[in-house]
């Protein structure tokens, strides 16, 4: 009797196990990847502490590198789920002089438009959404995080591409701008419109 309860507890924890693994699993991953980054949100910059400082890193374009980038994660069951998260990795973003508050400001709108970014893949996910879940397919969105971040890529080089005697006034342009931009797009980690 002992035995055969045993056996039972044993078959009901491993399935409770298995079953929990299959839930959480996809949760733990996103987790574990993004554990040491941090996400993008709205009202919150960057400061000089999210980044290293090396005086002599060789690769920074105005005293700085802001690593950022989507996260993505999908699956298609009875219905298409599809997450992203704009994030910044501090463990691969480099600073020269924090005393020049410019590139502060430059990192953090390559961050704000990276997020930009990100809403507009979540867009065209949501255009696929649409679809009836029979038709649709995992190549109709494979690839779309690197063609947005393709996109978002040729507009920074524009950016990169502005004198610096026009730099800060630019740059001042471009932020109204974003600004406006955020807040009139959906940030679909939550679902809501920002304020």
């Amino acid at each position: 009797m002992k035995k055969t309860f045993r056996i039972t507890l044993f078959i009901f924890f491993l399935i409770a196990f298995l079953i929990g693994y299959k839930l959480y699993i996809n949760d733990f991953k996103e987790y574990w990847v993004l554990r040491n980054q941090i996400i993008w949100e709205y009202d919150k910059n960057l400061v000089w502490s999210d980044f290293i400082y090396d005086e002599d890193h060789p690769n920074l374009i105005d005293n700085i590198n802001a690593n950022v980038g989507i996260s993505e994660r999908c699956k298609i069951t009875d219905k298409l789920i599809y997450r992203t998260k704009t994030a910044f990795n501090p463990s691969k973003s480099y600073v020269s002089d924090t005393t020049n508050l410019l590139s502060l400001r430059i990192a953090n709108y390559r961050f704000d438009l990276c997020e930009l970014y990100r809403r507009k893949l979540e867009k065209y996910i949501d255009s696929i959404r649409q679809l009836d879940i029979d038709k649709i397919e995992i190549n109709d969105f494979k690839n779309k995080n690197a063609v947005y971040m393709g996109l978002f890529t040729d507009e920074w080089d524009k950016f990169l591409e502005i004198p610096k005697d026009k730099l800060p006034d630019e740059l001042s342009k471009l932020e109204i701008n974003i600004s406006k931009q955020l807040k009139t797009t959906h940030n679909r980690v939550d679902g809501s419109p920002h304020k």
